[in-house]
């Protein structure tokens, strides 16, 4: 063969596989180029134990206004009963026999509305009247006398 023959059989040759080759190349992705893979690893670990943190707040003072001042006054009752029974009194009220006598009483100076009542042992109503003479029976437990300006005196 000649020289010719063989020249154009080899560039023949070299365009088969040249072309071969890009074809090859474009199958895989089209690039002759290298390529890499990246591949994702996934790494798990515990999480760390929880800790715990005290903190201690300074002392709080908390003072409060002192007490406003209390004024008591304490007056002597002028009704307190005489240890006599039978005695001068004043206005009140007297358990009949141990404090005042049965009987009747007189006020010596009635007010504007001198009044007197008789109460059994339950506080319900036994006599009563709205004048300066009371009449106390036996009867009665206890005994009110008020609206008299000086002393009731047993009359009776």
């Amino acid at each position: 063969m000649s020289k010719k023959k063989w020249i154009i059989i080899g560039g023949a040759a070299l365009a088969v596989l040249a072309i071969g080759g890009i074809a090859s190349a474009a199958g895989k992705g089209g690039s002759t180029a290298a390529t890499t893979t990246e591949k994702t690893v996934t790494v798990t670990a515990p999480a760390p134990a929880p800790k715990t943190v005290t903190v201690t707040a300074p002392p709080v003072t908390v003072t409060a206004p002192p007490p406003a001042p209390v004024t008591v006054t304490v007056t002597a009752q002028p009704n307190a009963p005489t240890a006599d029974p039978a005695g001068p009194k004043k206005d009140g009220k007297f358990m009949v026999g141990s404090q005042i006598e049965p009987g009747t009483w007189q006020c010596d100076k009635p007010g504007s509305f001198p009044f007197w009542t008789v109460h059994d042992q339950a506080n319900g109503i036994v006599d009563n009247g709205l004048d300066s003479i009371a009449i106390i029976t036996d009867e009665g437990y206890t005994v009110e006398l008020d609206g008299c300006s000086s002393t009731w005196t047993k009359v009776g």
